[in-house]
């Protein structure tokens, strides 16, 4: 029985842009928004809520329901269990776990940064300076900005070290990235694939 090719560098690093790609308009629309002066608090927070979930619905949901973003639809790879079955819903959620924990949190902490921003100031800073208050504010925030940033390049380098490709958040969930169409007698008879995990 014939293993499945699994996902290479980058082909992982193709799909990744093309999500970036899909993603960035929003983003860029949220902060473009953020920085026109005289926003109400709530509407910063809730934008600042909102692209947040539809991140995560983006990353976790679509891997729950196809084990694929667009970016890795259009790449033809996917995620699956470690003995090649679909994955689900716990683990797109644990894939994504800390990522957007980490991001999560520094919402929060933003958020809890303009409640302590005076009206007038939020009114007549534009978004780059009152990012630079909000971290004089929240000491915290960019520490947990600091983690997020080294939590990418450690995904880059684990990713690196070993036969199968996997990052952490693949360590963490039990998945595997592999390419599509599966090749072999397991993909048409759906044949669970787990005799072959003990590859490193």
């Amino acid at each position: 029985m014939s293993e499945p090719q699994f996902a290479t560098f980058w082909r992982r690093t193709g799909a990744h842009f093309i999500d970036l790609l899909v993603i960035i308009p929003l983003a860029a629309a949220v902060i473009l928004l953020q920085t026109q002066k005289g926003i109400p608090v709530f509407v910063l927070i809730l934008t600042s809520a909102l692209n947040w979930l539809i991140g995560a619905w983006y990353n976790i949901g679509l891997h729950a329901k196809f084990g694929q973003t667009l970016g890795k639809m259009a790449t033809k790879i996917k995620v699956v269990n470690i003995d090649f079955s679909p994955i689900g819903l716990k683990q797109a959620s644990l894939r994504h776990s800390v990522e957007f924990g980490l991001s999560g949190l520094s919402v929060v902490l933003t958020a809890w940064g303009l409640f302590l921003m005076p009206q007038e100031q939020i009114e007549t800073l534009g978004f780059f300076d009152r990012s630079t208050e909000i971290a004089k504010l929240v000491p915290a925030l960019n520490p947990v900005i600091w983690v997020l940033t080294a939590w990418a390049y450690s995904e880059l380098l684990i990713m690196l070290t070993n036969k199968r490709r996997r990052a952490i958040h693949d360590f963490i969930a039990g998945t595997v990235v592999i390419r599509t169409p599966l090749k072999g007698p397991s993909s048409a008879d759906g044949q669970s694939l787990a005799a072959m995990t003990s590859v490193p």
